[in-house]
Order: C-alpha cells, then sequence, then structure tokens
C-alpha cells in the first residue's frame, strides 16, 4: 500500500464520520412519528380481509358479505348457559369484599395520560386524541360521571355496541375461523375500565386470589417468566436423569366461550360484589357487535357469552374465569398458565407419576366441560423431555388420544425434547434477514443512520424476543444469529471495505450477542432485587459474603451443571458473569442506572464480537 492510499483511506474515513455527524442531527430533529409510519406501511400488508368461504364453501368476495359472514361466525362460537349451577365455597372471609370502585380525578387523568392516541375513534365517534388533548378539563367531570354510574351498577347502551377489527392468526386465509375478533369500543369506557381492572388486580393480589401459576395480564410476571419457571424445573429434573411429561392444552374460543352466569359465580366467590358485580352484569350482558371489513360495517349481532377482547376489563376477568383450574389438578402435577395457554408437567420416575399425569387430564376435561370451556384437542399435544423411550403409556384427553411430538411451540418459542433451540433460531434468523432485506428495499434514502434505526426498530426485536429462555452457547449459532446485522451494516453504503468490529464502532451499535448478555444480565438484576413476581429461592440462593474479595456484594451462588442441559439455562450461564460484575462500574442502585452502566461493564470478555 502506497502513503497515498493511506492519506486517501483516511481522508475517505474523516468525510464518512463527518457526513454520519451532521445527518444524525438532520434526523433527530425530524419527526419521528413521520418515520415510523413511513416504514410500517411498507412493512404491513393494508390489503385487508381477503376472500373467504362460506358453510357451503362458496368464495365471498364482497366486503359487506364478508363483513356479516365475519360477524355471524364470531357470534357463533359463543355458548349458552347449560342451566347446571356450580357451588362454590367463598375464597375470601365474610368481612373481606370489593363491592365498588373509587375514581378520583387524579386517578383518572393517570389513566388517560397512558391512553394510545391514535386509535380510531369508537362507536360513540370520539377519538382517543380528543380526550388526551382535553384530558385537563375532562377529568373532574369525567371522576363524577363514572362515580354515577358504578352507584347505579349500569352504563350507557352505546358502550356495550362494539365494532369488530377482524385479526388473522394462522391457518387457511378464506376460512372465517382462522380470524380474532378484536372490538373497538368507547374510550371513555376504556378509561373507566383501566379504573376497575386495577382496582380488581389490587384486591386479588392483596388476598392472594390469583393463583401462582398464571403469569398473563399481571405485573411483573411475563412469558419470560412463565418460561423460565418451566424450563427450570424440567433442567434441574433432566441434570438428575430424570424424565418430564408435559402436556400442551388449547382452548377452543377461551376468550368467546365464557359463560357470564358461571363469570358472576365465580366472581361473587371471590368477595366481588354489590355495585361492582351489578356494573360488571351490564357490563357485559345484552352487548351487541357489528364487524368491519374496508370500509364497508356488517349488520348488528347480539353476542350471548365472552369477555371482549381489545377492552381493558376482558383479560382480567377470563384470568379469575380460569383461575381454579390449577386447583383441580394432583400435587404431583405442576400446571403453569398464560391467559389460556395451559401446560401441566410431571417428573417421571415410576409408573405412579405416569398415571398422575392422566389423572390431571382427565380432572381438566371435567373442569371443561363443567366450566364449559371446550378443549381443541388436535391442537393438544405431549411431550418427552428427557428419556423419551422412559414414556410408552399414550395419554387421553376428552376421550381422545393426545400425539406425541418432539418439537413444540411454547408462547412463541420453538424447542425440541432435548430442550435445544435450534429450530427457534433457524426460524428467527430467517425472518430477520428477510425483513431485512425488506428494509434494504424500501428505502431510497441510503442513509446510514436512517437504515439503521429501521433495522433495530423491525429486525432486532425479532432476534431479541425472549433471548435470556434461548439464548445460544454454541458459536455456529451466535454467528448465525450475528451473521443478520453483519450483512445489514456490510451492505450501508461506505460500510462494505470495513469488518465488522469497525463498523459497530462507527455505527454506535453492538454486536447481537453482547445485548443478549445485557439482557440477561438486566433480568438477572430484577431477580436478585425481587423486581420480577417468582420464587427467586427456585432459581438460585444468593451468597452471604461478609467481607467480598472480588466482584459485588450480591453475589449468586454457582452451583455445579453435570449436563449441558442445566449448565446453559438462565442462572446458571448468568451467575458468574453477574458475580464478576465489578462495582467500581456498574451501578447497583436502581434498575435505570443498572442498565445505563452494565455497557460499560467488562461484558466484552465473555463475547465474540
Amino acid at each position: 500500500m502506497t502513503p497515498h492510499s493511506t492519506v486517501d483511506d483516511e481522508c475517505r474515513r474523516l468525510v464518512r464520520e463527518y457526513i454520519f455527524t451532521k445527518e444524525k442531527e438532520v434526523i433527530d430533529a425530524d419527526n419521528l412519528g413521520k418515520f415510523y409510519r413511513f416504514v410500517n406501511n411498507k412493512m404491513t400488508c393494508k390489503s385487508g380481509v381477503g376472500a373467504l368461504r362460506d358453510n357451503d364453501r362458496n368464495l365471498v368476495i364482497d366486503n359487506k358479505q364478508k363483513a356479516d359472514l365475519l360477524n355471524n361466525y364470531f357470534a357463533s362460537v359463543g355458548s349458552y348457559d347449560d342451566g347446571n349451577d356450580i357451588a362454590l365455597d367463598r375464597e375470601v372471609p365474610d368481612n373481606v369484599c370489593l363491592e365498588s370502585v373509587s375514581f378520583t380525578p387524579q386517578v383518572v387523568s393517570r389513566v388517560i395520560r397512558k391512553i394510545k392516541p391514535k386509535t380510531s375513534s369508537g362507536p360513540d365517534g370520539f377519538p382517543s386524541i380528543l380526550v388526551k388533548k382535553v384530558a385537563r378539563s375532562l377529568t373532574f367531570p369525567l371522576s363524577e360521571i363514572f362515580r354515577s354510574f358504578m352507584s347505579d351498577g349500569k352504563i350507557p347502551d352505546i358502550w356495550r355496541h362494539g365494532i369488530i377489527t377482524p385479526v388473522y392468526k394462522s391457518g387457511i386465509a378464506s376460512d372465517p375461523g382462522n380470524y380474532r375478533p378484536i372490538a373497538l369500543t368507547s374510550v371513555f369506557c376504556k378509561v373507566m375500565e383501566r379504573v376497575i381492572s386495577a382496582e380488581i388486580l389490587q384486591y386479588c393480589k392483596r388476598h392472594g386470589l390469583i393463583s401462582d401459576q398464571q403469569h398473563g395480564f399481571l405485573s411483573k410476571r411475563s412469558t419470560v417468566t412463565n418460561l423460565l419457571s418451566g424450563h427450570n424445573d424440567w433442567t434441574n429434573a433432566i441434570s438428575k436423569r430424570h424424565t418430564v411429561a408435559a402436556a400442551y392444552i388449547d382452548f377452543q374460543k377461551a376468550f368467546d366461550s365464557v359463560c357470564h352466569k358461571k363469570l358472576f359465580t365465580r366472581l361473587s366467590s371471590l368477595g366481588i360484589t354489590g355495585n361492582l358485580l351489578s356494573w360488571i352484569k351490564n357490563f357485559l350482558t345484552d352487548r351487541q357487535q357489528c364487524t368491519r371489513v374496508g370500509d364497508t360495517i356488517s349488520d348488528t349481532v347480539k353476542i350471548i357469552s365472552g369477555v371482549i377482547q381489545g377492552s381493558c376489563l376482558g383479560p382480567v376477568l377470563f384470568v379469575l374465569y380460569i383461575n381454579s383450574i390449577a386447583k383441580v389438578l394432583p400435587d404431583s402435577v405442576t400446571c403453569l398458565l398464560f391467559v389460556d395457554d395451559v401446560k401441566i408437567y410431571t417428573v417421571v420416575r415410576s409408573d405412579v407419576d405416569k398415571v398422575n399425569l392422566q389423572n390431571a387430564l382427565d380432572r381438566i376435561s371435567d373442569w371443561s366441560v363443567k366450566w364449559q370451556m371446550p378443549i381443541s384437542v388436535k391442537k393438544c399435544s405431549v411431550t418427552v423431555y428427557g428419556n423419551s423411550v422412559a414414556i410408552t403409556k399414550p395419554y387421553y384427553l376428552c376421550g381422545c388420544r393426545l400425539k406425541f411430538t418432539d418439537i413444540v411451540k411454547d408462547l412463541g418459542v420453538t424447542m425440541n425434547c432435548n430442550l435445544q433451540f435450534t429450530e427457534h433460531i433457524n426460524c428467527i434468523v430467517g425472518k430477520a434477514h428477510s425483513r431485512a432485506y425488506l428494509i434494504r428495499k424500501c428505502f431510497m434514502s441510503r442513509n446510514p443512520l436512517l437504515l439503521m434505526r429501521a433495522f433495530n426498530t423491525y429486525v432486532r426485536p425479532l432476534l431479541e424476543n425472549a433471548s435470556p429462555v434461548w439464548s445460544p452457547q454454541y458459536n455456529y449459532l451466535i454467528d448465525k444469529i450475528e451473521s443478520v446485522q453483519r450483512r445489514f451494516t456490510k451492505r450501508l453504503p461506505g460500510y462494505i471495505s470495513l469488518d465488522y468490529p469497525t463498523r459497530l464502532i462507527s455505527l454506535e451499535q453492538c454486536s447481537l450477542e453482547k445485548r443478549r448478555i445485557v439482557h440477561d444480565l438486566v433480568l438477572m438484576y430484577k431477580f436478585v432485587f425481587k423486581l420480577v413476581d417468582v420464587q427467586t429461592s427456585y432459581f438460585f440462593t444468593l451468597r452471604n459474603d461478609a467481607v467480598p474479595t472480588r466482584g459485588n456484594t450480591y453475589k449468586v451462588l454457582l452451583k455445579v451443571s453435570q449436563r449441558n442441559v442445566r449448565r446453559h439455562f438462565f442462572t446458571e450461564r448468568t451467575a458468574f458473569i453477574w458475580n464478576s460484575l465489578p462495582p467500581s462500574v456498574v451501578d447497583f442502585r436502581s434498575l435505570s442506572s443498572f442498565k445505563r452502566t452494565i455497557y460499560n461493564a467488562h461484558v466484552n470478555l465473555f463475547t465474540r464480537y
């Protein structure tokens, strides 16, 4: 290389850095809303509902006919009360109850601030942006109106009307059964619902009325806590050379199948009575809905059952409705819930454990009949983790034999019977490459910062969702995930000649591997400082060193794992890095300060990139 070429390269580098800095100042000053709206329009399909087939297999292409077909189907999946009353014992003392909810201007104002401003107008025609703009003037009159509605136990008729948006789930797009009904309701009703649902959850948590196995729609719980709870038990059992049999239960149209009469009985047993119970009854009874396809709205139909998907109170009511399923199971079988996703499992040491799992399945079948929650047996399955040869006994649910499967998708994470996530990583990497390619094709601009911002917003989350559960330890999987960002950055204008570490420094990014380690450490911080609602003693034990010689004062005990399946589990792989965090660099005083300082710690020592 000649001296002239070296000077030219240095000049090009300085010019690139200057342009990058100036473009960054311009973009940061722009309206990010316009940027994200543009990308959303390019990344999503707005064609709406395609052609559907009716019960006679005729093709329906007219929007009005499609709206009526979907609306009638959504209304038909409900269930009438079978007339069998359920006798429930009161779960709280007689002097404990929740009869009403108070509405203060402060509470109403706090709820209005959390409303999304860009949602469409409800059946009453009031958009959410209007409520947010005039929130200061509305808080007091709204609090008085809500107080009046609660004292009467009634709501306006327009609040019991919903405009359904059909959302495609999976399967054949022409089948109306593959669409989920999401209701658009009055924004004022949603404000009142949020206050009520928050009060109900606080009441239930205060008196321990929600099962510890439920992880859905609860604060400090998520799909990650659900998955880690199960994997903690399974990896512990497999490391001791035991076998785990797990059954995955899928309910059919769970939210739409909730029987109102049985729900009210359930609420009464929890001490939810008085004006509040009357309000909930009025809220759910005599509801009507219509479905919108394009600019066309269907005829209105009456709803006979179910809690409203898209409302604020519906998920809370469903959690309370399904809560009792964990209580019918034998002690030897563990249950984990995420709203209507149910999995039960047991460690198989003898034939007795196999019988106990079948007994649990029988009890779930009986529970589903009693509470009118039909099970979609075709979607249920059994997976054996560990020595699958040890399980030869077939399992039955609702009189049907359950299929055995070696690969299962649990709350969005795919894993095999060896608790490995190769299939999951292959899937997300394929999706990420496709989306990264689409981003490069969407933009006329070749601005590296703008393209990188789109990558971080629309591609990187695909590669990081629930990463503490599946974070890989094998180099070939680490390289496969990293290849998405490596390929994208190399194709940015002016970066093809730079190596990967230099590109990351120039773009002010870090490797995906380092980000996964940081996510592990942040979650470990939440575990140590009780910021997640799980029993941390099941995962690890804190050391009680009087005078720590190295690292921080919040060390966890390291356990010797004999098998890789446990050695690569979240707490085991993170403990060593966590214990070595220097207190002189990392700030443990709060979660925000920890996140801010963790990137400056010596995390790079544990990464390949």
